[in-house]
Order: C-alpha cells, then sequence, then structure tokens
C-alpha cells in the first residue's frame, strides 16, 4: 500500500514542474525526502514540513483530476 502510494506521489511530481530546466523532477523529489529522513534522525522536527508537502501533493492530485489528466 506505501509503494503504491510513493509510486503515485513520484509519478504525480516527476509530471509537475517542480524542477529547475536542468533537473530531473525524480532526483529532487528524492533529495527532499532524504532531507526529510535525515532531518528526522537527527531529531529534528519534520512534521510542519512533510505536512506542506502533503498539502501540496494533495493540491496537485486535484488539480489533475480537475483537468483528468489522471
Amino acid at each position: 500500500m506505501a509503494s503504491n502510494a510513493i509510486g503515485d506521489i513520484d509519478g504525480l511530481l516527476q509530471g509537475s514542474d517542480i524542477a529547475d530546466s536542468d533537473e530531473d523532477g525524480g532526483e529532487k523529489f528524492e533529495d527532499r525526502m532524504l532531507q526529510l529522513v535525515l532531518n528526522a534522525l537527527a531529531g529534528k522536527n519534520v512534521e510542519e514540513a512533510v505536512r506542506l508537502d502533503a498539502e501540496s501533493i494533495d493540491d496537485a492530485r486535484r488539480a489533475l483530476e480537475e483537468a483528468n489528466i489522471r
């Protein structure tokens, strides 16, 4: 179940315009996840960052659904 959700999110992010023209969206997603994990392991509070990321993903998903792209 989690791997399906991650695959869906990864697909949404790769299809969105989250990366610079010189950077692959998948790489930027992986970098973001790595940074969140490292911060969590270092004992930093990542709840707000995760909430904002989830909100952004939900917004992107809704936009795709409204455009019937999904």
